[in-house]
């Protein structure tokens, strides 16, 4: 008996704990310029002719692998909010290949999350309900992996970015 009841506490104790996906590190920029090339407002923001945006985001972030022996990272997927919380858009990059992690080793992955018109007029517009090259939108971010026994998620992480004419 005292012999099965030790097989069974060793057991326990070596019970399988759930992975997961960890970003402990996000650096993001802050800022995207735009410019307006014929200074006019009513035309610049929805005509394919007439682009304000002069950048994209560029992030940074640090994934690490927690109890698994080993996994991958296949997907990183971003939304863009106004400050009223409205979704401008949803995105997603797939790796290819796949990102490899052992059991606590982390991996830096740095990517251009693109802004168009349509994004920065819905950022500029929410902020003050008014056309004028400023806004803000909020920015989150997470990423998706697996392990050999299970699919991990991280957590979301958020950043604003401020719109600036240049």
């Amino acid at each position: 008996m005292l012999i099965l009841l030790c097989g069974l506490i060793v057991l326990m104790g070596c019970q399988r704990r759930e992975a997961e996906l960890d970003i402990d590190l996000l650096e993001a920029q802050d800022t995207v310029r735009l410019i307006d090339p014929d200074q006019d407002l009513s035309n610049s923001w929805l005509s394919g002719d007439s682009t304000v945006v002069k950048d994209s985001v560029y992030i940074r972030l640090r994934a690490i692998l927690h109890s698994a022996p080993n996994g991958f990272i296949y997907e990183i997927r971003w939304r863009m909010l106004t400050v009223n919380d409205s979704v401008l858009k949803t995105d997603r990059g797939i790796f290819s290949p796949e990102i490899y992690l052992e059991e606590e080793q982390s991996r830096n992955i740095g990517l251009y999350i693109p802004v168009d018109n349509y994004i920065a007029y819905g950022a500029d517009l929410s902020s003050d309900d008014t056309l004028n090259y400023k806004g803000s939108m909020r920015c989150e971010v997470w990423v998706y992996g697996a392990t050999p026994y299970e699919y991990v998620i991280s957590d979301t992480l958020k950043f604003w970015v401020n719109f600036t004419l240049d």
